[in-house]
């Protein structure tokens, strides 16, 4: 199985909002600040995960397992909301 299988409409939603509305969907989702913090400097500030996981103050493979369960998360969100159609990704 391929890594972050099916999460490329996620992934290519999330390049193309404004932080604002980035920010907003985190909290909807009921995301913390760290992990908000994380999905904006990958997809607003396009930080490397080497960096970002230095900035946050975890290791590089952690940030990896944790954007993947974060992703997921923002992925039922934005179907829910309708951002993002279900049938396509199957």
């Amino acid at each position: 199985m391929k890594y972050q299988e099916g999460l490329k409409a996620t992934k290519d939603f999330l390049k193309t909002t404004p932080e604002p509305q980035m920010r907003e969907l985190c909290n909807k989702a009921g995301l913390t600040e760290k992990e908000t913090e994380m999905i904006v400097q990958k997809f607003r500030k396009g930080k490397p995960r080497l960096h970002a996981s230095y900035d946050l103050g975890m290791s590089e493979s952690r940030h990896s397992i944790k954007m993947t369960l974060i992703l997921n998360i923002l992925k039922k969100l934005l179907v829910q909301l309708g951002f993002i159609d279900e049938t396509f990704l199957k």
